[in-house]
């Protein structure tokens, strides 16, 4: 390979997208790092004999600067005490070997690589901006600048001899093992005043930095394929690029797989553990056979890792045959089916064919068969497919290595004229807008497509279907129109297979809308007053949903004083109202009140006044005794009315013609009659009479014998 295809090749490589160049790398207490602000970056690895310093700068202007003005280096010694020691370890900045100091110290026409370093340092620029250049040149120019800038810092991590000639490392030979130093890395400043932060490390000299070792790593036999695959964790950030090799013999000779270095991107992100992975591909010419690996890597120092332990893989046919068609399955009797299919090209590695079957296109497919159909069989009965469920059927090829390829699913028609039975269990609910949801048990078989939804406003009306398409499931939403005069909804099922075969009607289910519209109210049409009662008829609500009646009285004209004195059934269209006083006034109304609870509007008000006859109740429980001592009858009675009224005590003395004896005044129930007579027999009767003129009816007569 010439120089400057050996720059095109590296050139290509720094431009891949997501690229990341390797300046540091984990450092353990041995190899400690600080990145500080935009500047350099630093890192250091204790070989025991050594303290091998490497260091980067951030960006390629930096790089340029500091190969022109070189870098220097501080040493300084860590103790306890507050006292340090600082050595300089360059006198005048370290800067990169001349062009003719590369000629003798490498062997250009031989190394390609520090040919290719000479070339990014020295060499003229391969982008021609002008003296006017735009946008587009001068962006082409910046990406020119950091393909050098990557690529120098990749030869300086490949080659230790590189990075010292580019001035990117330094060896210290001259330590003492039992202490500790911090390094200091900084470029020298030009007249042009670039300002950069130093760069520190930190070094314990007492401990030697053991030989880096490779991850785990993860082999997938693929058909004439080998994938390798580790974490970029440590992988990518420990290694600059990669070595691989290849035993046919069992591990006792290699063979570099790659004669450059392999260098990666940032890696791939595994699907199942969403780790970014590294992966190395190997083809193979040949599967079955029994290959030996070995890896190694190389760090930012040019040392190479342990190599990893031998790995042995084979390569497998991963090759599917080809898949089978399924030309039909046919029920021809009973619950047997007919699967055939067209055979496809048969491969040499053919083993037989696999028959599978589910109730669903989507699976799960449980076999059929447990031995192989051998090549050449297009054909095979199912014995015991399913009546009453979806029976559909894969053919799988296999061949020897277990490689599969399956048919598309074909769908067996069964011969099914037994529908299902009735639904059963219809349930509502509805809410006060109308939404109604109807709920059923499910069927019992297996083969149920759906149900139709059928609706009607009585009994006996034809119903008709309300879903255009089948319900799935035992539950169904509907709306009624609530603001109609049809109170009731009517509803049936019918069930169908998959076949379409439809089942009887089930039994119709009420459904009572709810009620948003109040009875309609009663109108009094009749009434009868008498001193003791009022009678009142009445044409009840016509409203068809009416449960009960309430009637209410008032005594006064205030809205407020309206008393229910009475719940009647809807039937009822009369009532008498006994508890009345003579003379009052009363206003009666109704309040019809349907199933739902609304209530109408009051009736038209109906206002009456009791007669009032003048008769009062009558004086009861007269009675006389005679008192044969004082010669007197002693007369008492039992009478309290509200009312002002007096009494009127009538005497005779032949039980026929009574005259006016007494007045007795309110509130006296007893009297002396003094004017009696020997052996006589006296007669005596008792009324009230009022202020108003009204009174009560004699009293029963009471007798007294004077002897």
């Amino acid at each position: 390979m010439n120089k400057l295809a050996l720059y095109a090749m590296l050139v290509l490589v720094f431009v891949v997208p997501g690229f990341r160049i390797q300046a540091q790398s984990q450092v353990k207490q041995t190899e400690r790092d600080t990145v500080a602000k935009p500047g350099i970056t630093a890192i250091a690895r204790n070989y025991g004999d050594s303290i091998v310093i490497r260091w980067a700068p951030g960006t390629p202007t930096l790089w340029q600067e500091a190969n022109q003005n070189g870098y220097m280096l501080i040493r300084r010694e860590v103790s306890v005490s507050s006292e340090t020691k600082d050595v300089k370890l360059t006198s005048s900045p370290l800067k990169p070997l001349s062009l003719s100091e590369w000629g003798s110290r490498f062997n250009s026409g031989k190394d390609q690589l520090a040919a290719t370093a000479a070339q990014v340092l020295y060499g003229k620029s391969m982008v021609d901006i002008g003296k006017n250049p735009g946008l587009a040149q001068m962006m082409e120019k910046s990406m020119d600048e950091q393909n050098n800038f990557g690529i120098a810092l990749f030869l300086a991590d490949y080659s230790p001899g590189i990075a010292s000639g580019m001035a990117l490392r330094w060896v210290d030979k001259s330590f003492d093992k039992s202490k500790s130093y911090v390094y200091f890395i900084f470029p020298a400043v030009s007249g042009k005043g670039i300002v950069t932060d130093t760069a520190t490390v930190f070094v314990d000299a007492s401990e030697v930095a053991p030989r880096d070792h490779l991850p785990v790593i993860r082999i997938e036999e693929l058909d004439h394929q080998i994938r390798f695959t580790w974490r970029t964790i440590r992988g990518l950030n420990n290694f600059t690029a990669y070595f691989f090799e290849r035993s046919e013999d069992g591990g006792k000779t290699f063979r570099k797989l790659n004669e450059t270095p392999k260098i990666f991107s940032e890696g791939e992100q595994d699907q199942a553990s969403g780790i970014r992975m590294l992966s190395f591909v190997d083809s193979v010419p040949q599967n079955y056979k029994k290959y030996t690996y070995r890896f190694y890597g190389i760090n930012a120092f040019g040392d190479r890792s342990q190599p990893t332990d031998n790995m042995t893989a084979i390569a497998v046919d991963r090759t599917a045959p080809p898949a089978p068609s399924i030309m039909g399955a046919e029920n021809f009797s009973g619950n047997q089916v007919r699967i055939t299919w067209k055979e496809n090209t048969i491969s040499p590695d053919f083993k037989g064919y696999l028959v599978g079957r589910a109730n669903s296109f989507n699976g799960p497919f449980k076999p059929l068969v447990f031995q192989f159909l051998p090549g050449g069989t297009t054909t095979f009965v199912d014995p015991d497919a399913h009546p009453d469920e979806s029976n559909v059927y894969v053919v799988t090829a296999v061949d020897t290595s277990g490689n599969s390829a399956t048919s598309m699913p074909f769908y067996a028609i069964m011969k099914d004229t037994i529908p299902p039975a009735a639904p059963t269990g219809m349930k509502y609910t509805i809410d006060s807008l109308g939404n109604l949801k109807l709920m059923w048990n499910p069927g019992k078989e297996k083969d149920i497509l759906g149900y139709l939804v059928y609706r009607a406003n009585a009994p006996d009306h034809v119903f008709t279907p309300v879903a255009k398409d089948f319900i799935t499931d035992t539950v169904f939403y509907d709306t009624l129109n609530l603001n109609t005069l049809t109170r009731k909804a009517y509803y049936k099922l019918v069930c169908f297979d998959n076949h379409r075969n439809p089942s009887n009607y089930s039994d119709y289910l009420e459904v009572v809308k709810p009620d948003r519209i109040p009875p309609v109210s009663a109108v009094f049409n009749k009434f009868l007053v008498s001193d003791t009662s009022v009678v009142l008829n009445w044409a009840p609500s016509s409203s068809a949903d009416l449960e009960k009646q309430l009637l209410y009285r008032r005594e006064s004209d205030s809205d407020n004083d309206w008393k229910l004195i009475a719940t009647l059934d809807k039937n009822i269209s009369g009532y008498m109202d006994t508890n009345v006083k003579p003379v009052n006034f009363y206003t009666y109304s109704i309040i019809s009140v349907d199933e739902t609870g609304l209530r109408s509007l009051r009736s038209f008000p109906l206002k009456v006044r009791v007669y009032d006859r003048g008769i009062r109740p009558g004086v009861k429980q007269l009675t006389g005794e005679y008192d044969s001592q004082k010669k007197v009858v002693t007369l008492s009675w039992v009478y309290s009315p509200n009312n002002e009224y007096y009494c009127q005590l009538f005497r005779s003395v032949d039980g026929e013609h009574y005259t006016l004896y007494a007045n007795v005044e309110r509130g006296k129930n007893s009297m002396i009659d003094r004017k009696v007579a020997g052996s006589q027999v006296y007669y005596y009767k008792i009324k009230s009479v009022f202020i108003d003129g009204s009174e009560s009816g004699m009293s029963s007569p009471v007798t007294v014998s004077i002897k």
